[in-house]
């Protein structure tokens, strides 16, 4: 049976159907036939299941994304911060990495991983990310740059009670 006339099946696959599938060397994309316009409503859905908290849901989303081959810095953003939520830390790190090596100026991904690199207490990494998110909005007009300009406000207030010894 070749892989055209397995998925025109409409029982549900069984283990060996799928092992051909694999074996035929298509990406997942091309066996599903799945275009632009539905990978970019898959993402649109799991990045609203994400905004609805429903975060398990959304992490199974965009990992399937990612199985499928799909792989943009939007998606490894935002797997890597519901890994932070979910304090997966090094593997959100990874995700958070790709998304920018791929998207430098990517505010998002900076200010998540810096985030977990002070969930890590890894500072100066910290402050550097949160650094270039601001200077990458420098007119204040997006909100997460806002979040990075707060984060450093309050990591500055912390570090001061600490140097003051009012926290220990």
């Amino acid at each position: 049976m070749n892989t055209k006339s397995i998925l025109q099946k409409t029982e549900p696959l069984s283990s060996d159907d799928f092992q051909q599938m694999m074996k035929s060397g298509k990406s997942l994309k091309v066996l599903f036939d799945l275009g632009r316009d539905d990978l970019e409503l898959l993402t649109h859905m799991a990045y609203e299941l994400y905004n609805q908290g429903r975060i398990d849901d959304a992490r199974k989303m965009f990992e399937g994304l990612i199985s499928l081959g799909e792989s943009n810095a939007y998606i490894h953003a935002a797997m890597g911060s519901i890994l932070g939520l979910n304090d997966e830390l090094d593997r959100a790190i990874e995700h958070l990495d790709v998304a920018l090596e791929m998207e430098p100026a990517n505010i998002q991904a900076l200010a998540a991983r810096a985030e977990i690199l002070l969930k890590k207490n890894e500072f100066e990494a910290a402050a550097a990310d949160l650094q270039k998110a601001i200077e990458l909005d420098p007119e204040e007009k997006d909100p997460i740059s806002a979040r990075a300009r707060v984060l450093v406000m309050v990591t500055h207030e912390l570090m001061q009670a600490v140097k003051n010894n009012k926290i220990t």
